[in-house]
């Protein structure tokens, strides 16, 4: 299914992000922190309207959400608290539409 291929090259993007965060790399971790969005994005337009499968696949892939917080604390970290400001509320946002705007986190 072309679906978890997605879910898997998104998954080791996000890993190498991680990783470049920990070596104190925030340029290049933000590099593959953007191309896992771009996928996950994708992949989550890939599966609009299927729902059942799509709680399926949140559950093993890394999500939109998790992206954008990452890539607000590189830009937050920078000094680009503009930029922070606007990926930390596309991250609200992206939790809001997916656990609802009544959701204690």
């Amino acid at each position: 299914l072309e679906y978890h291929r997605i879910a898997v090259v998104v998954t080791v993007l996000y890993n190498l992000g991680q990783l470049h965060v920990q070596i104190g790399e925030d340029k290049e971790a933000a590099g593959f922190f953007y191309r896992a969005l771009d996928l996950a994005q994708t992949r989550d337009s890939y599966l609009d309207g299927v729902w059942e499968v799509i709680d399926v696949a949140c559950e093993e892939s890394v999500s939109v959400l998790a992206i954008l917080h990452n890539l607000g604390h590189i830009q937050y970290r920078s000094g680009r608290y503009s930029e922070a400001m606007t990926t930390y509320t596309q991250a609200l946002n992206v939790a809001r539409r997916t656990f609802g705007p009544e959701h204690p986190h």
